[in-house]
């Protein structure tokens, strides 16, 4: 009971859990978006070939209209030279609106290519218009149709993305089940961590009950608060960004180990309030609603100790009109005014009534 104890709340203990945790949870994401990616590829159902032209026909599409972008940009305000992407797998033909061929890229050298998109974009140009008197430039933007292809030379000689895309797709394809039984693993040891983690939750060295932190004390809706917010600056900053590029792709584990990370301090924290009874307590509503009840509470006791000082006579009287005002104020709410004579008389016969009881 003791050792169990001391494994509870040892330092080290936590520390290898959390660090198992949070690797184990990366992977088996990692590996479950795999499966899925592999699932809608067809890499269980269809022959390997057709999977591994279907993977790389995602993940080349977003990189190759990159690159189509920047192959635009070079030809109408570049160099237009030969040697454009020399160092890459990417070969391109530019076409103008007419279907003139304005720059390209291809060679003879290049073996069959593996993947290719074309697309029209109207590109931004700008034009001046001189005057008769040639003293005033009057300048506007106009719009040039270009047509561009993207190709991706299947010989792959250079290390670019397109080779290191292509190495992934190849390595995840030959290791499809292994990746199902590496999730299903990861999985497990991720669960056995987590509620290890759970359980020990605030407890410290050998104590018998469990602590709070600070960080414990801290309101759990800005903890969740600051939480989101983080999440939905680092989607902006995913969205901004070129999805399958190598440094985006550092990026992103990056992020998603900051992630876990955060969700891990702060499930530990919740189980933490739990393990102290201290959950509902540590919340921001907890504490608004504590302050009415205290604001109303210590009204209401003033109040009463504001009558006791009244004698019973005029007592009576601030109860009676208060009365009266609030069954005018419903009235006037309920448009009800054909009582209005009813109340009058009720009141003229009321109000005499209960003074003379209480005189007596």
């Amino acid at each position: 009971m003791k050792n169990t104890k001391a494994i509870r709340g040892s330092f080290i203990a936590k520390f290898f859990n959390s660090f198992l945790f949070i690797i184990s949870l990366f992977i088996a994401i990692f590996t479950f978006v795999c499966i899925i990616f592999l699932t809608i590829c067809g890499a269980f159902d269809s022959s390997r070939d057709a999977s591994i032209n279907s993977m790389r026909d995602v993940l080349y599409n977003k990189v190759c209209q990159n690159y189509c972008y920047d192959a635009l940009d070079l030809c109408v305000f570049g160099d237009k030279n030969d040697n454009i992407f020399d160092d890459t797998n990417f070969r391109f033909v530019i076409k103008s609106d007419v279907g003139i061929t304005t720059l390209t890229t291809r060679k003879s050298s290049d073996g069959e290519y593996i993947y290719q998109t074309t697309f029209d974009f109207p590109y931004p140009v700008e034009r001046k218009e001189f005057l008769l008197d040639e003293t005033t430039v009057t300048t506007y933007i106009d719009y040039k149709l270009y047509s561009i292809t993207g190709y991706i030379d299947g010989n792959l000689t250079a290390e670019d993305q397109f080779a290191f895309l292509n190495n992934f797709v190849q390595m995840i394809y030959q290791l499809r089940y292994a990746i199902i039984l590496l999730c299903i693993l990861t999985v497990a040891i991720s669960i056995i961590s987590f509620l290890f983690l759970m359980s020990s939750a605030g407890y410290h060295d050998a104590d018998e009950t469990p602590r709070l932190s600070w960080f414990d004390r801290i309101f759990l809706e800005l903890i969740l608060g600051a939480f989101l917010g983080i999440v939905i600056l680092e989607l902006l900053l995913i969205d901004s960004l070129s999805i399958f590029s190598i440094s985006t792709t550092i990026c992103l584990v990056f992020i998603v180990l900051v992630d876990i990370a955060l969700f891990l301090l702060i499930s530990t924290s919740f189980a933490t309030r739990v393990h102290c009874k201290h959950f509902w307590k540590s919340t921001l509503v907890y504490t608004i609603l504590k302050g009415l009840y205290h604001l109303i509470k210590n009204t209401v006791l003033a109040f009463a100790k504001l009558l006791s000082l009244i004698p019973m006579i005029w007592q009576v009287i601030l109860f009676i009109g208060v009365l009266c005002l609030t069954e005018l104020f419903l009235m006037a709410l309920w448009g009800e005014e054909d009582f209005v004579l009813i109340f009058i008389l009720e009141k003229l016969v009321m109000i005499p009534l209960v003074l003379y009881i209480t005189i007596m």
